[in-house]
C-alpha cells in the first residue's frame, strides 16, 4: 500500500519546512479522519491568520486558506495533525515584547540556530494600536461567542435544527466552527502571554514555579463545572438527560469528527456516573487552591521591588480573567465540532438513503467538499480505499520534529524501557502515592479507579471527568501551560507533565511517588513480573 502519495490524511512539503506535534498531540492525539482533516485545516487556517490580524499582526489580505502546506498554521501526514513551525515563529517575529526563537522553545520545546528570521518592525503601528483594544474587549468577545455557541449547538442538534437540509446545516457549522476558533485562539494567546509573564517575576522574586499557583485556584473552570454536574448526576440531583443537555457535546478526542459524543452514546456517561457512586467522597480543594493562591500571591508582592509589583498586580488582574476564558473557549470549540458532527450525520442519511454510501460513518472517508458537493462518482470505492490507508496510518507514527517531509516511525518497532525514576516539567505542585493506572486513550479511562495516579501520553477536555477519581497524573507531552497541567492545578492534583516515556517505561500497577513541585515520577515498587 502506498502510504506516501498526497491525499486528504497525508500532504508532502518542501524541504525547509518545519513541523511539530509535540503541542498538537494534546488537541488531536489520533489519526485525522478525510472529513476531520478537510473541515479544520482550512478552518484552523482562517481562524489564526484571522486571530492574528485582529491584534494587528497580519493585513486582511492574508486571512486566507494557504495554498501549500509551507504557508499553512498546520498540516497533516500519515493521518497526524502537525504545526507548521516556520508559520508560528514567522508570526511572534513580527511582534513586539517575543521572537520566534523564543515561542518556538517554550511552546514546542526545540532550539534551532539556523532557522529562518523574519523579524520586522514594520506593523509595529499597526499592533501598537489594534492589540491594546483586543485585549480590553476580548473577555466580554470570548463570553458572547460562548454564549451564541451554546445556543446554537442546542439548536443545530434538535430535531428542528436537524430538519433543515444537510448543506445548509454543514456550512453554517463551519462558519460557527471559524468564529469559535478565532476567539478562542486570540484568547490563548493572551493567557500564554501573561502565564509566561507571571513565570518571569516569579524567578525574579526568587520563587521559580510561583506562578502555577497564582494561576490556579481561580474557580470559573468549566471542567470543574463538568465534574460538579457529573457528581449532581451521581448523587440523583441532576438527570441524565439534563446533564446532556449541558455537555452533551463533549468526547474523547472532540476535534475528530469520527468520534462520538455523549449525546450519540450516553452510556458513556453512564459508566462515568457508576464510578462516581462508587468513589469515596473527595475533599473540596476549591478553599485550599483559593487559599493557596492568595498566600502566593502575598509572597510574590512582598519579594519584588516596587515597580515590578505594580506590573505583578496588573498581571494576577488580567489572568484572573484570561486562564478560565482559555477552557471556556476551548468548550466553545467543542460544541462547533459537536454541531459539525451532527449536520454530517445529517448529510450522511441521506447519501445512503440515494445509494451513494454504504454506511453512516463512511461520510468520515469522503472529504468536506465531496460531501458538500457532488458525491465522487467512485464513493463506495474511495471509501473503502480510505478506511485501509488510515486502518495503515494507525499503525505508525511520526516523529515529535522534523524537516521537510517526515519518515514514519514505527511505534512497536520502539524499544520497551523501564525507569526506576522520571523527570519532567512541574505542572501542579504537591505530593502523592500510589499505584499507576497506565491509559493509552480516553476510552482507557474507564479502568481507572479511585486513588489511582493517572498516567497517560496527553490529554484533551474530556479527561477533565476521570481527573476526579484520580489521586494525581503523569503526562508524556505538554507544558505547564497544557491543558492537563491547567485542570491538575485547578483540581489540586500533584502533575508532572513532558516526562516524555511515562506511558512507555510505567506499567499498571507499579506503586510511584509524584511530586508535581520537583517534577519528579519514582517508582517505589515495580508491578510483578516486570
Amino acid at each position: 500500500m502506498d502510504l506516501r502519495t498526497p491525499n486528504p490524511m497525508h500532504h508532502r512539503c518542501a524541504p525547509q519546512d518545519a513541523w511539530s506535534t509535540v503541542n498538537t498531540r494534546e488537541n488531536y492525539p489520533g489519526v485525522m479522519s478525510p472529513l476531520g482533516a478537510t473541515l479544520w485545516l482550512p478552518v484552523s487556517d482562517l481562524a489564526v491568520n484571522g486571530t492574528f490580524h485582529d491584534f494587528g499582526v497580519l493585513p486582511a489580505s492574508e486571512i486566507r486558506i494557504a495554498a501549500n502546506p509551507g504557508q499553512a498554521t498546520s498540516a497533516v501526514f500519515f493521518g497526524r495533525y502537525t504545526a507548521n513551525l516556520n508559520y508560528f515563529r514567522r508570526m511572534c517575529d513580527l511582534m513586539p515584547g517575543t521572537s520566534g526563537a523564543v515561542f518556538e522553545e517554550q511552546i514546542f520545546g526545540t532550539v534551532r540556530t539556523d532557522a529562518p528570521d523574519y523579524s520586522s518592525r514594520r506593523r509595529y503601528p499597526v499592533i501598537a494600536v489594534k492589540a491594546p483594544l483586543l485585549v480590553a474587549r476580548l473577555p466580554r468577545r470570548i463570553r458572547r461567542m460562548s454564549a451564541r455557541l451554546s445556543g446554537w449547538w442546542r439548536w443545530a442538534t434538535s430535531p428542528a435544527g436537524l430538519a433543515r437540509p444537510a448543506g445548509v446545516q454543514l456550512r453554517q457549522a463551519r462558519l460557527m466552527l471559524e468564529y469559535a476558533m478565532r476567539e478562542h485562539v486570540s484568547g490563548t494567546l493572551v493567557a500564554q502571554a501573561v502565564f509566561d509573564k507571571l513565570g518571569g517575576l516569579a524567578e525574579r522574586a526568587g520563587e521559580p514555579g510561583l506562578h502555577l499557583e497564582l494561576s490556579s485556584g481561580l474557580g470559573q473552570m468549566v471542567e470543574v463545572e463538568l465534574v460538579a454536574a457529573l457528581h449532581r448526576v451521581a448523587r440523583g440531583e441532576l438527570g441524565l438527560n439534563g446533564f446532556l443537555a449541558d455537555y452533551g457535546f463533549r468526547c474523547a478526542g472532540e476535534v475528530e469528527m469520527s468520534n462520538p459524543s455523549w449525546r450519540e452514546r450516553p452510556e458513556l456517561v453512564e459508566r462515568l456516573v457508576r464510578k462516581y457512586r462508587t468513589a469515596p467522597e473527595a475533599p473540596d480543594r476549591a478553599e485550599r487552591r483559593e487559599a493557596d493562591r492568595r498566600a502566593a500571591r502575598h509572597r510574590l508582592l512582598s519579594a519584588l521591588s516596587p515597580a515590578d509589583r505594580a506590573l505583578a498586580r496588573i498581571l494576577l488582574r488580567v489572568a484572573a480573567v484570561f486562564i478560565p476564558l482559555r477552557e471556556e473557549g476551548k468548550a466553545a470549540l467543542a460544541r462547533a465540532f459537536d454541531g459539525a458532527r451532527a449536520a454530517s450525520h445529517a448529510r450522511s442519511r441521506e447519501l445512503v438513503a440515494a445509494g451513494v454510501l454504504d454506511a453512516e460513518d463512511d461520510m468520515f472517508y469522503l472529504t468536506f467538499e465531496e460531501i458538500t458537493g457532488t458525491p465522487p462518482a467512485d464513493a463506495k470505492g474511495l471509501v473503502a480505499a480510505r478506511r485501509e490507508l488510515r486502518a495503515a496510518y494507525e499503525k505508525i507514527d511520526v516523529p515529535d520534529f522534523w524537516l521537510g517531509n517526515p519518515e514514519p516511525v514505527t511505534p512497536a518497532a520502539r524499544p520497551e524501557e523501564r525507569a526506576d525514576r522520571l523527570t519532567g516539567i512541574a505542572a501542579a505542585s504537591g505530593v502523592v502515592q500510589g499505584p499507576a493506572r497506565v491509559v493509552h486513550d480516553a476510552d482507557g479511562c474507564d479502568e481507572l479507579e479511585p486513588g489511582e495516579i493517572l498516567v497517560c501520553r496527553a490529554t484533551d477536555p474530556s479527561w477533565a471527568s476521570a481527573f476526579h477519581l484520580a489521586a494525581g497524573v503523569v503526562i508524556d507531552i505538554g507544558s505547564a501551560s497544557s491543558h492537563g497541567a491547567i485542570v491538575a492545578r485547578e483540581m489540586g492534583l500533584p502533575c508532572v507533565i513532558n516526562t516524555g516515556r511515562g506511558t512507555a517505561a510505567l506499567r499498571t500497577g507499579d506503586l510511584l511517588r509524584v511530586d508535581g513541585t520537583l517534577g519528579e515520577v519514582t517508582v517505589l515498587t515495580r508491578v510483578e513480573g516486570t
